[in-house]
């Protein structure tokens, strides 16, 4: 039903000469055939040592719970707990053979059924870093550069355990690690159990919704110190790019700080009716995402994401229809989605006489939202963001609102869902770009390089030429993808005959550890999307170190004690300390260390012994010593 063929003949529609794309049909992405190779995994996984003792934080207190402010419309998952210096002055170091260093810590939540990390200030430059169960039977990672949003500023996946231990790959052992813990969040025991209600219905055991499900995902979010749960789809656009555009409620997710820490759970969904549903542990899911658009409940209660990299598992991107009268009164629609976080249930209804509604403190127009009395099951908090579908399987609603109480309890039911022609306006620049015409701009250069080497002055800015063929003027908004790149300017107005120029100053003290950092320049307008990549090649600072006496000599006579050891004191300019190898050439040299830490406010020594053993006969032997 749902195979890309099938788009193709026929389930476009309003695409006439000077008419606007209204209806989409649906599209399966199907999983990659791909040569596999094994993720990198954690460097102290191939040492045989065990996990570090963890930092507890102890059980959740109930002043900790009566601080979070609780959103009422939306089942709450957990807790955020805020960290002190101790879970990282706790982390411990380890040597490698290849020179590099592993630093690890542990945090424990007691009674927690999951973790979730926040990375603060994270700049890992050529390192990595993984989260993990003390068990390590699940691994996320590796988490490089400046985090997966490249803003250094992230959560890290779930670890569905009361411990997770964080470890850090680095290319040589620093005095501090290049990121921050600030925080936890703690979810409870209702994310691992079943916990929605008796009279919802499975969706296995409805054909053929059950084969169409993958689409539907269930996700953990955080705002205002907790983690809550809501239910969203994937859904198609124009150029069937499989481009992960993600559906759901406004008040759910309202803003970029939000879809961020956005975890989606796919698949979430038993193999056969009414079977064993997986754990959240086993599935497939995507951290992350970009905010796109969305509109408050007075104004039709969506929202539009843009997920990172899907996971690589066979998904339905969904057909919508945005006409006005793609829900006939009386209709038949059905409805996937998660109550309490729940796995996947469906709901079957139909429509009934528009009525607005009150919602809290906000009015639901009538004209913007479906009165849906189920048939049924039914639908929960959890439930918020997820499709409602017509008969021939395209969504023209999102969930915002149903009955307070038990929702088993109540009969009549009637729930409230966001009408997809209302959100449609600010949707079709996402879901139907071909429907806008396209305007060439081209930027000169095409992307932008830099180098600089720590303690230098700031690379001097560069200048992009910007052109177009538009007689008409372009208007542009220039965005930069990282903090540390500064545009001339946040518009831009450009056309055939008047090109326009942006300058871009880089902020190096952002770059605070060698390595390479990169970001964009996005320059968007109606028919406009352009992307100019910047790479920042930053190097160490040369640090001078001097070893006094700068030579060394012996004298030894066969049959004699060996020479006396002999001391080497090392100095540098440098405030801050500088990490060195110590090698020695030959066999008969011995060190007293294979690695030292010096300073300007810190000196150095080194300690060298000669084993008289491999002389075995006069003569002049050399050697040397590298730092």
């Amino acid at each position: 039903i749902l195979l890309q063929s099938a788009l193709l003949s026929g389930l476009l529609s309003g695409t006439a000469a000077g008419q606007a794309l209204t209806r989409l049909g649906p599209l399966e992405r199907p999983a990659r055939a791909e040569l596999r190779t094994a993720a990198a995994m954690p460097a102290s996984f191939k040492l045989g040592v065990s996990t570090p003792a963890p930092y507890r934080l102890g059980a959740v207190q109930k002043t900790e719970l009566d601080a979070v402010a609780r959103h009422p419309q939306l089942p709450l998952m957990g807790i955020e707990r805020s960290l002190n210096a101790a879970p990282q002055a706790r982390g411990e170091w380890l040597a490698l053979d290849d020179g590099k260093a592993v630093w690890r810590t542990a945090i424990q939540s007691d009674g927690a059924s999951g973790v979730r990390v926040h990375f603060h200030d994270f700049a890992v430059a050529t390192g990595a870093v993984w989260v993990y169960s003390e068990d390590r039977s699940q691994v996320f990672g590796p988490y490089t550069g400046s985090g997966i949003d490249e803003t250094g500023d992230f959560w890290s996946h779930a670890v569905f355990a009361d411990t997770v231990v964080v470890e850090y790959l680095a290319d040589q052992r620093v005095e501090a690690v290049p990121f921050s813990i600030t925080r936890i969040a703690h979810l409870t025991t209702s994310q691992q159990t079943m916990s929605a209600g008796t009279c919802e219905i499975d969706v296995s055991c409805y054909s053929p919704w059950g084969g169409i499900a993958s689409g539907v995902g269930v996700y953990i979010f955080q705002t205002g110190g907790a983690s809550y749960a809501c239910s969203g789809a994937l859904v198609n656009n124009s150029n069937h790019d499989s481009k992960p555009y993600f559906l759901t409620a406004n008040h759910c997710i309202s803003s970029a700080a939000m879809a961020q820490t956005v975890e989606v759970f796919w698949k979430y969904q038993t193999s056969t009716c009414n079977g064993t549903p997986p754990s959240l542990s086993s599935l497939p899911t995507t951290l992350g995402a970009t905010y796109l658009t969305s509109a408050p409940i007075p104004s039709g209660d969506f929202s539009l994401i843009l997920l990172s990299q899907l996971p690589n598992s066979n998904l339905t991107f969904y057909g919508w229809n945005a006409s006005s009268t793609a829900l006939p009164m009386g209709g038949s629609v059905a409805g996937m989605h998660h109550p309490q976080g729940d796995y996947t249930r469906i709901v079957f209804g139909s429509r009934n006489p528009d009525a607005a509604a009150q919602i809290g403190t906000d009015i639901a127009p009538a004209s913007m939202f479906y009165q849906i009395q189920a048939t049924a099951g039914r639908i929960e908090p959890g439930s918020s963001g997820s499709p409602l579908f017509t008969p021939d399987e395209s969504i023209v609603g999102t969930l915002t609102y149903g009955p307070a109480g038990n929702a088993c309890s109540i009969s009549p039911f009637t729930a409230g869902y966001a009408r997809f022609a209302v959100a449609y306006p600010s949707l079709s620049q996402y879901l139907s770009p071909a429907s806008t015409p396209a305007v060439a701009v081209t930027p000169a250069p095409a992307s932008l390089t830099a180098s600089w080497t720590i303690g230098a002055a700031a690379p001097a800015p560069q200048t992009v030429q910007v052109t177009t063929t538009s007689a008409a003027a372009v208007s542009l908004t220039a965005v930069a993808s990282q903090s540390w790149i500064g545009l001339s300017a946040s518009s831009l107005s450009v056309s055939q005959s008047k090109p326009a120029s942006l300058s871009m100053t880089l902020s190096s003290q952002s770059f605070s550890a060698a390595g390479t950092y990169s970001g964009s320049i996005a320059l968007t307008g109606t028919g406009v999307s352009v992307a100019i990549p910047v790479v920042v090649n930053v190097a160490a600072a040369a640090a001078t170190v001097t070893p006094v006496p700068a030579s060394l000599s012996a004298s030894w006579t066969i049959g004699a004690p060996a020479p006396a050891a002999q001391t080497i004191q090392l100095s540098t300019a440098s405030a801050t300390a500088v990490s060195l190898t110590v090698k020695a050439s030959q066999s008969w040299i011995g060190l007293s260390a294979s690695s030292l830490s010096v300073s300007q406010s810190k000196p150095a020594s080194l300690s060298i012994t000669l084993s008289t053993a491999s002389f075995s006969a006069a003569g002049t032997y050399s050697g040397s010593i590298a730092l």
